[in-house]
């Protein structure tokens, strides 16, 4: 009798092991399942990000071109004879 009562007992014991064990896991799981959602939403934002770096970038690129173009054009100009000779005679936009 005693030794039904003690495997009873340990019984009981190893039962509650498992439960907490198996509630362990779950709630392993449920935080795991969390940190990923967590983890796949922080990647989407980042590639939207990278996305808007990039079309910013391309687009200071394409600005930074037109801006070259145009000192190039002042530049030419400024050198031109007509120019300097209207600029002699007071006439034409300073430069």
């Amino acid at each position: 009798m005693a030794l039904q009562n003690e495997l009873s007992e340990q019984q009981q014991r190893a039962q509650q092991a498992l439960d907490q064990l198996h509630l362990g896991l779950q709630t392993s799981r449920q935080q795991l399942e969390t940190a990923v959602a967590d983890l796949s939403r922080a990647v989407g934002l980042l590639d939207r990000a990278e996305a808007t770096i990039v079309e910013r970038t391309d687009w200071a690129r394409r600005e930074q071109h037109k801006a070259e173009s145009l000192e190039r054009i002042v530049a030419l100009v400024s050198q031109s004879r007509w120019f300097r000779l209207g600029r002699r005679l007071k006439l034409g936009p300073k430069l």
